[in-house]
């Protein structure tokens, strides 16, 4: 915080509805600038502006009194021993799980858009999921050599290692050989 001030929850809770501070003034009510306040933490609402934001944003009246803690979901994977992929995957059904309710329709779609751009990074970066692409299998130096002995092997019958030959420079030259 730039005022050193450490967030409390309810300015957490209220920066979550996704409306602008002018957006969440009109609907209680209340001075732009001062909602401002409460979402940076700078100003705790009076006893009746709680009761309000409660009402409106579902921001509990205690929140405001309580400091900022991160989701346990999000400290297990900063703090936790490393995962694996079906740990993610409960991980994220998690977090999609706690914004289902009181979450408004454009929150849910960011969480759920990070959901699965974080899925699949760290399925990537853990080795659960891999893209190939067959364009890139069919240039390594081991299909070089793989296809190399496959020939070789087929050499005692011309016809069959003519044709898997011919099959696999179709392969190469054009992807998946049903296709061409």
């Amino acid at each position: 915080m730039k005022n050193g001030k450490p967030r409390n929850q309810g300015a957490y809770l209220l920066a979550r509805v996704g409306l602008t501070d002018a957006e969440i003034a009109a609907r209680v009510e209340l001075d732009r600038a001062q909602v401002t306040k409460y979402r940076l933490s700078q100003l705790k609402p009076r006893s009746g502006n709680r009761v309000a934001l409660r009402r409106e944003f579902a921001v509990p009246e205690e929140a405001w009194d309580q400091p900022y803690a991160p989701p346990a979901s999000a400290e297990a994977v900063t703090n936790g021993p490393p995962i694996g992929a079906e740990d993610l995957q409960r991980l994220v059904s998690d977090l999609l799980r706690s914004v289902e309710t009181g979450a408004t329709p454009y929150e849910r779609a960011k969480v759920m858009r990070s959901a699965t751009a974080t899925l699949s990074l760290l399925g990537k970066l853990t080795g659960a999921t891999v893209n190939f692409s067959e364009e890139k299998i069919l240039r390594t130096p081991a299909w070089q050599r793989l296809k190399g002995r496959v020939l070789d092997a087929l050499r005692p019958w011309p016809e069959a290692m003519r044709a898997v030959g011919r099959s696999l420079d179709e392969l190469e030259d054009h992807g998946d050989a049903d296709e061409v």
